[in-house]
């Protein structure tokens, strides 16, 4: 069934996509305040229907990079782009999240990590996020969505946890970049 996005200028636009369960997804949305990501450059790790990534740009985001290693996935995500008319406004890379870094163009505001909850690549995604300063820009935040069972670190390099929550089986850590003065 598809969703309707009634924020940002995509007003009534439906996506056809199944996001990350609503109350995690609007809980993520809300804690971005008011503006939400509105005028931010997004990384969509791990990005899977590319859920995450496309809802940040229909409430206003300015572009979204999206990774993922399935090749179906990453052609869905474009034909959602093009549908929505976001294709100038998102770029899919194909590969694993763990060693896309030299593709992405970095400066990103909003970072998703949403791997499968028995992955491996929490701590070598989060370390390499924390210690490359031209991935982020300052007071960047990083939603880190993992199994309630899990306990992420506290600190990943300029990474800090600023919160961690729980929904159900999903757990959310929120981190913010802190600039290398802190």
């Amino acid at each position: 069934m598809p969703l309707r996005r009634n924020s940002g200028g995509q007003r009534g636009r439906q996506t056809d996509l199944r996001p990350t369960m609503g109350r995690v997804l609007g809980a993520m949305f809300s804690m971005l305040g008011p503006a939400g990501p509105e005028g931010m450059r997004v990384l969509d790790l791990f990005a899977g229907s590319g859920a995450l990534g496309i809802e940040a740009l229909l409430r206003g985001a300015d572009y979204s990079d999206f990774v993922e290693i399935d090749a179906k996935r990453c052609s869905a995500i474009k034909q959602e782009l093009e549908r929505l008319g976001f294709g100038d406004k998102g770029n899919v890379h194909r590969g694993k999240a763990e060693s896309s870094w030299e593709r992405l163009k970095g400066n990103y505001d909003l970072i998703f990590i949403d791997p499968p909850y028995k992955s491996q690549a929490y701590e070598p995604v989060l370390d390499h996020i924390g210690s490359d300063p031209d991935l982020t820009t300052e007071n960047a935040i990083v939603f880190a969505e993992h199994s309630s069972k899990a306990s992420l670190e506290d600190r990943y390099g300029r990474l800090n946890k600023s919160t961690e929550r729980k929904y159900g089986d999903t757990g959310l850590s929120v981190f913010t970049v802190q600039s290398n003065d802190d």
